[in-house]
């Protein structure tokens, strides 16, 4: 019988992922003719030496959206359907940097082939947002319920190896607690991915337009706080599904309606707190409008060190992990927070096969 929870999360993460590129396809010319996504490139540039750099991120997204394709074809056809959610799961948090750095790239290439850079002053500077601290964007109240969730969920872990170590557990207890730990552990592996990500966001420079100044400080003010929420909802959302998902292994498993019926009333909650924090900065950014501010920016320079490709580059005394090429922009192979993710989404691939296994 082919299980049905596996394949309807399997199927949710790609739905996601290609509500992504749906999004995404037409953003260049979201802010006009004269722009290509927030980077101001001319009035003819679409008919002259940007005529292909549309259709190339297009490509490019879509190869993002189906590059795991003959993975999830083989997963399918071998009936491994615990390692297909896992694999979805995986594919969508990729997919996610992906198109990010899709975006960063391609606005930047379009500022070269505008050649915009050429003739724009350096106006600004680059600036330490204040403050930058971890304590200065923290929630306590989330920080509470996070932890408490959490504490509660390693007492029913420590519950449920007591059950299994008695003498009169005759079923087959080692499966279960495989279970129970291994939900635990990626759960808080997410955890830990989510503060990282945080803490990226806090430390993240960013220039100051010298013109409209307070305006810019006020629409990046916005921005932070409206990704910081959605990473707090999500260590929210984390943590209580945690907790409810122990319960139901340990004390309730004969009601798998109740438990996905909570789970997608809480998923909506999720969606519902993000749609409306998300309308609440399109709102801001209909009257701030930051793709105008995106004029008075430095001209951007090409670092020096090694370039590979184009698009990795290597100079570990350059404080920049992301950093303009003649190109567009490179990865910086020899920054300490490079290491870092690369290896956490490692980290992230083999917890999950472990789990799905």
């Amino acid at each position: 019988m082919t299980p049905v929870l596996p394949l309807a999360l399997a199927g949710i993460a790609w739905i996601t992922r290609l509500a992504v590129v749906l999004r995404l396809w037409n953003a260049p010319r979201k802010n006009g003719e004269h722009c290509f996504l927030a980077q101001p490139v001319g009035a003819r540039f679409y008919a002259g030496a940007g005529a292909g750099i549309e259709r190339r991120f297009r490509v490019a997204l879509t190869i993002c959206l189906l590059l795991d394709a003959p993975v999830v074809f083989w997963l399918a056809a071998t009936k491994q359907y615990a390692l297909l959610a896992g694999e979805a799961f995986i594919a969508l948090v990729l997919a996610g940097v992906a198109n990010n750095l899709i975006l960063a790239h391609f606005a930047n290439r379009a500022a070269l082939l505008a050649g915009l850079d050429d003739e724009r002053a350096a106006t600004a500077f680059q600036i330490s947002m204040s403050p930058r601290r971890l304590d200065d964007h923290t929630n306590w109240l989330v920080e509470a319920v996070v932890a408490t969730a959490i504490a509660a969920s390693l007492v029913m872990v420590a519950r449920a190896h007591a059950v299994a170590a008695e003498p009169w557990v005759t079923w087959n207890a080692a499966r279960w607690l495989r279970s129970v730990d291994s939900v635990t552990a990626w759960v808080l592996y997410l955890q830990l991915g989510l503060l990282l990500l945080k803490i990226v966001f806090i430390r993240w420079r960013m220039p100051l337009p010298a013109k409209r100044t307070d305006d810019f400080r006020r629409w990046r003010t916005a921005w932070l706080s409206y990704y910081l929420g959605v990473f707090d909802a999500l260590r929210v959302l984390l943590a209580v599904g945690l907790f409810a998902a122990l319960v139901w292994l340990t004390l309730a498993y004969g009601a798998t309606v109740v438990f996905v019926a909570c789970g997608a009333g809480a998923l909506a909650v999720f969606y519902g707190y993000v749609s409306r924090e998300r309308r609440r900065l399109l709102t801001l950014a209909d009257k701030i409008k930051p793709v105008e501010l995106v004029k008075e920016f430095p001209q951007r320079t090409v670092p020096e060190g090694r370039f590979l490709a184009g698009f990795l580059f290597i100079n570990p005394g350059n404080p920049g992990v992301l950093v303009p090429s003649d190109r567009g922009l490179a990865l910086n192979i020899a920054h300490p927070t490079t290491y870092a993710w690369t290896a956490y989404l490692l980290g992230l691939v083999v917890l999950t096969v472990w789990v799905t296994r």
